[in-house]
């Protein structure tokens, strides 16, 4: 048997390297490429669910803040109503001040329940009599009160000639009604 040359053993060898790397190609490094890609798309989904949880946590964490902000606002709105039972307190109050302003008042108050999801409120009906700015002190004396009292508008009647002093002033009748909203009846 004769050994083949050189030439033709250096192209066996050629092509048995060559028949290695495709056989090590198709066994090994192709599978690895489909699993990077697999991988690749895995990681792309996980990204896709992390910025979908980071929102949603940005989401609740401004919703926390939200919450905060309005209970803080709620509590300053806490004594804008009153509850049942302390109407009086209310009328005791408005008195007082009417007399603190020099201011006689004549005053009715009465609760009214309306329709079924609307708020209750107590509707207070004013004929004040006393001097302009004794009015004017009075009407914002109203304002600092804590409950808000909603007024629609005012009527102003001037009342006949007064001395009072030296300086002649007449009294001032002011005819209102006013709103203060109820906490809703149980």
């Amino acid at each position: 048997m004769r050994t083949p040359s050189l030439g033709r053993q250096l192209v066996r060898f050629i092509l048995l390297i060559n028949a290695g790397i495709v056989i090590l190609f198709v066994s090994v490094i192709a599978p690895s490429f489909d699993r990077i890609g697999t991988l690749g798309d895995r990681l792309e989904d996980t990204e896709r669910m992390l910025l979908l949880y980071r929102e949603k946590t940005h989401d609740v964490k401004k919703t926390q803040e939200s919450v905060a902000e309005i209970s803080k606002e709620a509590e300053t709105y806490a004594g804008a109503v009153i509850s049942k039972g302390d109407e009086l307190a209310l009328i005791t109050r408005l008195e007082a001040l009417a007399k603190e302003h020099r201011i006689t008042q004549q005053l009715n108050a009465r609760l009214v329940s309306p329709a079924r999801n609307e708020q209750p409120y107590y509707e207070f009906s004013f004929k004040n009599t006393g001097l302009f700015h004794d009015q004017l002190n009075y009407l914002r004396a109203l304002e600092q009160l804590p409950q808000y009292l909603v007024i629609p508008s005012l009527e102003w009647q001037a009342g006949a000639q007064k001395n009072v002093g030296n300086a002649a002033a007449p009294p001032v009748t002011v005819t209102f009604h006013a709103i203060v909203y109820a906490a809703p009846l149980e």
